[in-house]
């Protein structure tokens, strides 16, 4: 076999490697870190009305059984999700639900009612618009027909890899050691097989609001 035949067949293996290398990345990626809701939401109840006001700034606090994560909202940037968000926090609608999601060095998820990732809050918004995704940003999680409801995830670090699309409305100014501790908690597998989900119950136990004028 001559020296240009040997050297065909190592950049054919070599390439091959890499699709395969790839393939197994991309896999992985999607159902390790594709956080998205799992179902569309059945819009049951109306949108919450327009109620917040945007010359204000709000903050809201997520205390958990690890303790509590505060929240600058992103009132002027992103109104119709900071008005979802507070809607739903002066409902008690977070109050005793679970962090039922975590992936260490990415985000904590949570905001489900059913602590499975398929519950929402009967209706859905279209307000899909890229924010800024860094350390501490909080955004609502996409259902698949790329709307959103409830569900939220805070981000442990940067994920340039990220989708765009996700609407940011606010980020933690206070408890960002919190969002470590939930993010770095065991995990046991999930239904696709991946370690996410918490081996304790990590609850959202309480939630409050502050205005400042």
């Amino acid at each position: 076999m001559t020296q240009k035949k040997v050297t065909v067949i190592l950049i054919t293996l070599i390439c091959v490697c890499i699709v395969v290398f790839f393939g197994i990345t991309r896999l992985t990626f999607r159902t390790s870190y594709d956080f998205d809701s799992d179902s569309t939401i059945r819009n049951t109840n109306p949108q919450p009305a327009m109620t917040i006001d945007k010359s204000k700034q709000y903050f809201a606090t997520l205390t958990t059984t690890l303790g509590s994560i505060q929240i600058r909202l992103y009132t002027k940037d992103s109104p119709l999700a900071v008005n979802n968000f507070i809607h739903l926090i002066k409902s008690n609608y977070y109050a005793n639900t679970d962090i039922h999601r975590v992936v260490r060095d990415f985000m904590i998820q949570g905001g489900d009612p059913t602590n499975s990732g398929k519950g929402g809050p009967g209706y859905s918004i279209n307000d899909l618009h890229q924010g800024i995704l860094r350390r501490g940003t909080i955004a609502f999680i996409k259902t698949s027909n790329g709307t959103y409801g409830s569900q939220f995830f805070i981000l442990q670090k940067c994920a340039p890899f990220m989708r765009s699309g996700y609407t940011a409305f606010g980020e933690v100014v206070q408890g960002l050691d919190i969002v470590d501790a939930i993010a770095n908690t065991q995990t046991k597998l999930d239904a696709y097989g991946n370690l996410t989900v918490p081996t304790k119950e990590i609850t959202i136990l309480r939630t409050a609001l502050e205005i400042h004028e």
